[in-house]
C-alpha cells in the first residue's frame, strides 16, 4: 500500500517536471519571438543613423519601409534641382529633411517595440500576430524592391516571429488546461 502511494507520487512528479520543462522551453520559443520585434525595430534605428550619416552599411532585418521612405524623401529633394545626384544625405536633405525622415522611422521602430511589449506583458496572441503581418508586409515590400537578400533575411525573422507566436499559443492552451484541472480537483 504504502510502496503504491509512493509510485503514484512517483509518477506525479516526473508529470509534473515535464510540464516544467515544457513550459520553461515554451516560454524560451515565446520570448524568442517577441526578442525579433526588438531587433527588427533598433536594426532599423541603426540602419537610418548610418544611411543619414552617409554610410553604406543596412542590416538585413531592419523595417524595409523606412529606407524606402528615406529614398522617397532624398528622391523628392533631388527632383527640386537644389541637389545633385550622389550628394550625401545630410548635405541634401538639411536638417529638415532629416527630422521628418528621423520621426518617421522612429514611430515605425516604436510601432514594434510597443507590439513587443504588449504582446509580452498581455501575452495577446492578437497583437503577436498583429506585428507579424506588419514584417509580412514589409516583407513583401522588400521582395517588390528586388533586395533578395532583404527578403531571405525577412523570411528568416518572420520564421522567428512564427515560432514565438506558436509558443505563445501552446503556452496560453497550457495555462488554460492547468486552471481547468485546478477547478476540477482543487485539492491537488
Amino acid at each position: 500500500m504504502v510502496e503504491n502511494r509512493y509510485m503514484v507520487q512517483k509518477e506525479q512528479s516526473q508529470e509534473q517536471f515535464k510540464k516544467a520543462q515544457q513550459f520553461v522551453a515554451l516560454e524560451s520559443s515565446f520570448k524568442n519571438g517577441i526578442s525579433w520585434l526588438y531587433w527588427i525595430a533598433g536594426l532599423s534605428l541603426v540602419n537610418m543613423i548610418v544611411f543619414i550619416a552617409g554610410g553604406g552599411l543596412s542590416f538585413l532585418a531592419g523595417l524595409g519601409i523606412t529606407e524606402l521612405f528615406t529614398g522617397f524623401v532624398y528622391g523628392f529633394y533631388l527632383s527640386l534641382g537644389n541637389v545633385a545626384q550622389g550628394t550625401p544625405l545630410l548635405e541634401a536633405l538639411g536638417v529638415g529633411g532629416v527630422v521628418i525622415i528621423s520621426i518617421f522611422s522612429i514611430a515605425a521602430a516604436l510601432l514594434f517595440v510597443i507590439i513587443g511589449l504588449v504582446s509580452k506583458k498581455k501575452r495577446s496572441p492578437t497583437v503577436m500576430i498583429f506585428g507579424i503581418v506588419l514584417y509580412a508586409l514589409d516583407t513583401i515590400l522588400v521582395l517588390l524592391a528586388g533586395a533578395l537578400l532583404y527578403f531571405l533575411f525577412h523570411l528568416f525573422a518572420l520564421y522567428g516571429l512564427w515560432q514565438g507566436y506558436v509558443a505563445l499559443k501552446k503556452l496560453r492552451a497550457l495555462s488554460q488546461l492547468s486552471a481547468d484541472k485546478a477547478v476540477e480537483n482543487p485539492s491537488a
